[in-house]
């Protein structure tokens, strides 16, 4: 989709502008108009050229939920975490967290003209893992953002940390999660999580053929995130924080505060 506008000169200037932001940690001040998105196509294409920059490598994808129809992200490698302590760009001193869960694809599902079938969705599904996802935007004023220009900044994704596996099909992932939060001195917070698209299952299956009509391939591998149980949280650094995602598990991690580049993360 990228090939007839890659010389696009208004949205290059657009990504120069959320590149330097990723490679300095300075927010980026809203865009001027003449490079402002103000369609799903303009935000895609920014997304690409800022992958292109920062020589970023696809590990995953995020899905707008609720939002329009192909209106997803990249997660790029580099930022997609494992181990403890998981840095993160803070804010008020805090990490911002969304607590999801994360379908890891066990075999590719290219792109096609016929519409996947929920079964063939759920076969490629390789394991389901308790996530967080890291929340941070490039903008200095990101409620002041349009939806196409959050969109161009991957919809204010950070990265993943990825926590421990889940025992159940992907259709059996339930609606509704309670979250608990705990820390070194016990329980900090209590959510009565519940998807926003109703079931994550089914945001993984709009995903699919959002990404199959724009002609980008799902790898085997690739971390697939839909949605949060709980908003965004904020939660603290240097602690050693539990999260519970009810009956299918907990997760544990410590965030740190990042003093590198995006750029020079590491995936584990």
């Amino acid at each position: 989709m990228y090939k007839e506008t890659i010389a696009s000169a208004p949205w290059m200037r657009a990504a120069d502008r959320l590149v330097a932001a990723r490679e300095t940690s300075i927010p980026a001040e809203r865009f001027p108009e003449f490079c402002r998105p103000t369609s799903l196509t303009a935000a895609l294409l920014i997304q690409h050229y800022v992958g292109m920059r920062i020589d970023a490598w696809v590990g995953g994808w995020k899905s707008s939920v609720p939002g329009p129809m192909g209106a997803t992200a990249p997660l790029f490698v580099s930022t997609i975490y494992r181990d403890s302590p998981c840095p993160v760009r803070t804010s008020d001193g805090s990490a911002h967290i969304e607590p999801e869960i994360a379908f890891i694809l066990g075999r590719d599902l290219t792109p096609r003209t016929a519409p996947y079938s929920d079964d063939e969705v759920c076969d490629a599904v390789g394991e389901i893992r308790l996530s967080l996802e890291l929340i941070g935007s490039r903008y200095a004023k990101p409620a002041e953002a349009s939806f196409p220009e959050l969109l161009a900044d991957n919809l204010s994704n950070q990265g993943v940390f990825l926590g421990p596996a889940v025992a159940a099909s992907p259709r059996a992932v339930p609606s509704a999660i309670p979250i608990t939060l705990e820390g070194p001195e016990g329980l900090l917070m209590v959510v009565a999580g519940g998807h926003p698209e109703g079931n994550p299952f089914a945001a993984l299956v709009r995903l699919t053929q959002a990404l199959r009509q724009r002609g980008e391939a799902m790898r085997a591998g690739q971390v697939i995130i839909t949605g949060s149980f709980a908003g965004v949280l904020k939660v603290p650094v240097d602690n050693d924080l539990r999260i519970g995602f009810g009956e299918l598990g907990t997760l544990r991690v410590e965030f740190s505060a990042m003093t590198i580049r995006e750029g020079d993360g590491v995936s584990k």
